[in-house]
């Protein structure tokens, strides 16, 4: 159990070592951000905290997974479209996002 405990740890501090190297890209292009970590149901931690926060807009990702492997696995991005206290812009995930927000800043110094 301790050692459980240790990778997960371990992981969630890489995990939020990301999203802090997103959110300082974000912010160095003038876009205001929150950020949180948080463990539980993925749709009904983030439809909760958009909830709380006021958040007008939800942006999310998808892998494009269909049929059977969507039944299966779930779709997070559709259930927070459909349950979300805000609007919910869904983007195709083609890219690792850190290669997303590069390539849409290299778009914006065009």
């Amino acid at each position: 159990m301790k050692n459980y405990m240790s990778r997960l740890e371990e992981f969630e501090q890489k995990r939020l070592e990301f999203l802090r190297s997103l959110k300082t890209k974000a912010m160095g292009a003038g876009v205001p951000i929150k950020l949180t970590q948080s463990l539980g149901d993925p749709c009904q931690v983030i439809c909760h905290i958009a909830d709380t926060w006021g958040a007008e807009l939800i942006v999310t990702g998808r892998r494009g997974r269909t049929g059977l492997s969507e039944m299966i696995l779930g779709s997070v991005s559709n259930c927070v479209l459909h349950h979300a206290p805000c609007s919910v812009l869904v983007i195709q995930e083609k890219f690792h996002a850190s290669a997303a927000i590069s390539s849409t800043e290299a778009a914006s110094a065009s």
